[in-house]
């Protein structure tokens, strides 16, 4: 079936929905028995204190046994059935999946969403927790209906949303066709345009986004992860679920009430660096209270990061065309440590066959050094565009390119140097230092 869809609509990837088993009847038309299974002596907080609310019977049998013994197997199951059925319909090409259901080592196959949920602040709210969950379990690529899914959204809880979901996983904006139309340009102008200003950090994020998929995919890492994974002994970060951070060095802090045009979030001890205009923030393991307008999301980068990036197109067919960029965020010590993972972007097995580029970003005092450690993908250049360093101290006399003079622009206020209008093949070692 699959194969003669596709042979006729070329899809990318398919979504499983109602898989739990899902049905518009509790148990049956007739009802289920009355025996252990369908009424066990311990319930889970499960929907109206009923094992069989909108699915089968848990005394059903089937091939391998009774529903009971096999009921969480559904959406792994098919997950894993789509997953084999994709390679053969696209033979080479990694099949992209996303299922309602899942199980233990549900991951390995697809990703997942949240399911129906509502147009309300709090399930925005909540949407974080469930993610963070989601990549401790194993399923990285997780998101949750933007806008919500039931109920009529508003242009603002929309707005916010959509800022948030910018920095799921999987982002999707998706509702039923009972409520209000609620992608951006339903709205205003200016939901528009702040739609429009998140989604393309996103889309300039994506390479460092990529790198943590691929640590993910060989190291079981996450990619959505709660503070305390980077800050254990930080007891404060322990319960925080309304902030959340991408890998080790993006902070997210995202607005989670109506008609708030500030918002709280807590700063590790760390150095931090605004993601906008690179002004630094010396983390004390407090709370701190940010300007959050409505056109904005609250981003901070951790000193002793370098974070590659990509100017934005339309898709990802065309942003990959175009130079990289790197963030460098300066520790106390004045280094930094990043890496680009960087493959043909849809090729299965691309690591086991050694068909990718790992590179290397090392920041120390006044020097950069960027140096290709894997050189297995050779059909696209990749070219770097711009620097951007944050925690220069004192404006640099001259700042060197390989070695040649390049012009370069200091924020004397927010202690930033870039340069931009470079064109160095990273495929070659490249040094940049200022003096």
């Amino acid at each position: 079936m699959i194969q003669d869809y596709h042979s006729k609509v070329p899809f990318d990837g398919i979504w499983i929905d109602m898989n739990e088993v899902s049905c518009f009847v509790d148990g049956s038309v007739h009802g289920c028995t009355n025996n252990e299974y369908d009424h066990p002596p311990y319930l889970p907080h499960v929907s109206n204190g009923s094992m069989f609310t909108y699915t089968v019977c848990p005394s059903a049998r089937q091939h391998l046994g009774l529903n009971y013994d096999v009921h969480n197997l559904y959406g792994f199951t098919e997950t894993k059935a789509t997953y084999t059925a994709l390679q053969k319909t696209s033979p080479g090409k990694r099949p992209f999946i996303i299922s309602r259901s899942t199980f233990a080592g549900s991951g390995y196959y697809g990703g997942h969403w949240n399911g129906d949920n509502y147009a309300r602040y709090v399930d925005m709210h909540t949407s974080i927790i469930d993610i963070l969950n989601a990549n401790l379990f194993g399923i990285p690529m997780m998101g949750a209906c933007v806008c919500g899914f039931m109920e009529d959204t508003t242009e603002q809880l929309c707005q916010r949303w959509t800022q948030l979901g910018s920095f799921y996983p999987f982002y999707w904006n998706h509702n039923d066709r009972m409520w209000i139309p609620q992608d951006p340009a339903a709205f205003s102008e200016k939901m528009i345009a702040s739609s429009r200003k998140v989604h393309l950090i996103r889309y300039s994020l994506l390479p460092y986004f990529y790198t943590l998929f691929y640590m993910s995919h060989v190291t079981g890492d996450t990619v959505v992860r709660p503070m305390f994974f980077e800050y254990p002994r930080d007891s404060n970060t322990f319960s925080i679920d309304r902030q959340f951070m991408w890998g080790p060095c993006l902070l997210i802090t995202p607005v989670l009430e109506e008609n708030q045009e500030m918002v709280s979030g807590y700063v590790p001890e760390d150095v931090w660096y605004d993601f906008y205009t690179g002004q630094k923030i010396k983390g004390e393991g407090s709370y701190h209270t940010f300007e959050a307008p409505l056109d904005k999301i609250n981003l901070h980068v951790r000193s002793g990061c370098v974070i590659p990036m990509q100017d934005p197109e339309v898709n990802t067919v065309q942003s990959r065309k175009n130079r990289f960029k790197l963030f460098v965020a300066l520790n106390s010590s004045l280094k930094a440590y990043g890496e680009l993972y960087w493959d043909d972007g849809e090729s299965l097995d691309s690591d086991v066959r050694g068909e990718f580029n790992m590179l290397e970003f090392a920041a120390n005092k006044n020097s950069l050094i960027i140096s290709m450690v894997k050189s297995g993908y050779k059909s696209e250049p990749m070219t770097l565009g711009c620097v951007y360093v944050c925690g220069v101290e004192r404006k640099p006399s001259v700042v060197l390119v390989n070695g040649q003079k390049v012009n370069f622009t200091y924020d004397s206020n927010n202690e930033v140097l870039q340069v931009d209008d470079i064109a160095e093949d990273l495929f070659h070692h490249v040094s940049f230092t200022w003096k």
